[in-house]
């Protein structure tokens, strides 16, 4: 995981979840929001190692407290995002802390002593995290999808069964371990991973990309890095997939799932990428992170007959429909 999103430019769910939250806000002017993102002047010494983070902390707040004045609104994604949530308390910012994960020890104390301490808009994606974190004020919030666009066409007809992933190339997305699972299934397939290669994870983009020339040279299989696409790239690319697959070992609320099942395609997702639990046995399918719990489901899926297939797609795009609806009266107060 990416624990200062400071230092990270790359375009994806934290901006969508930003721009649904801005429709939100009454009378809310663009100019007035900031979403942290990659910035010359903060210092990065945790990449020489994970015990300089607190000094990114300390550096980084109090740049933010000093160069950051004219914004009204503070935007922070993930729990241990900490230099704007302590500049925006040092400057007395209106923020918005959108919660996604599980946190470690360290985080709970964190998380629980500053809201305890400040008032802090709390926002999350399920009421499990609150609940085991024992927070009381909080507000739940999940970005629309428009159902217009995210709607899928007649499927083609083919013998490749078409699997498709979507999300930046990064460690938590764990490609690396869908691989490994892959390589025990008995039948031919085509994958489509699409995502941006992050310069904080080179050595990982470039492991990842060795591995699927392996795997498609020893394999009767394809394997295709897209990289990053256009929403209009992403939804023709799913329009001809059977599975969506979301292999994450850590996950708040995938808008890359939300629109999966918007276009009614099956959807196996792992059980730590589930916090949200919009997948359940009717909508989709839940694997374990373990070799034998994968190809059980998949094999599953693979096994499914047309009727059961539309049933299942059916209900994905319904529990889309009902997420939309409880969430398009939401209304975050700035006071």
């Amino acid at each position: 995981m990416i624990a200062n999103f400071l230092l990270d430019s790359r375009r994806g769910g934290p901006h969508f979840v930003l721009d649904s939250i801005k429709k939100k806000i009454e009378n809310v002017k663009k100019k007035n929001f900031y979403l942290d993102k990659k910035k010359k002047i903060f210092f990065n010494f945790k990449r020489f190692h994970k015990i300089f983070y607190l000094f990114d902390i300390i550096i980084n707040s109090l740049i933010i407290f000093c160069c950051f004045k004219k914004y009204k609104f503070f935007f922070i994604y993930s729990v241990y995002n900490l230099a704007p949530v302590l500049g925006g308390l040092l400057s007395n910012k209106i923020i918005f802390w959108f919660i996604l994960e599980n946190p470690n020890f360290f985080g709970k104390v964190i998380l629980r002593t500053l809201n305890f301490l400040f008032k802090i808009k709390l926002i999350f994606i399920s009421k499990s995290i609150p609940k085991k974190l024992k927070i009381k004020n909080y507000q739940i919030f999940i970005p629309e999808i428009d159902l217009y666009f995210w709607k899928n066409k007649k499927k083609m007809t083919k013998k490749i069964f078409s699997m498709t992933c979507v999300g930046n190339l990064n460690k938590a997305k764990n490609y690396l371990q869908l691989l490994s699972f892959l390589e025990k299934i008995n039948f031919r397939f085509k994958l489509n991973i699409i995502g941006q290669k992050l310069e904080t994870q080179i050595e990982y983009f470039n492991e990842l990309k060795k591995k699927i020339h392996i795997f498609n040279n020893k394999y009767n299989c394809e394997i295709l890095l897209h990289g990053r696409k256009s929403d209009y790239q992403i939804k023709k690319i799913l329009n001809k997939s059977d599975l969506f697959i979301l292999p994450s070992t850590t996950e708040g609320l995938s808008i890359s799932l939300l629109e999966a099942m918007a276009m009614k395609r099956l959807c196996l997702v792992s059980k730590n990428s589930n916090h949200s639990s919009i997948i359940n046995k009717n909508n989709g399918f839940i694997f374990k992170l373990e070799e034998k719990s994968f190809v059980k489901e998949i094999n599953k899926i693979k096994k499914l007959k047309f009727s059961q297939i539309k049933k299942i797609g059916n209900n994905a795009r319904q529990t889309v429909k009902r997420i939309n609806k409880i969430y398009s009266q939401f209304i975050f107060h700035n006071k």
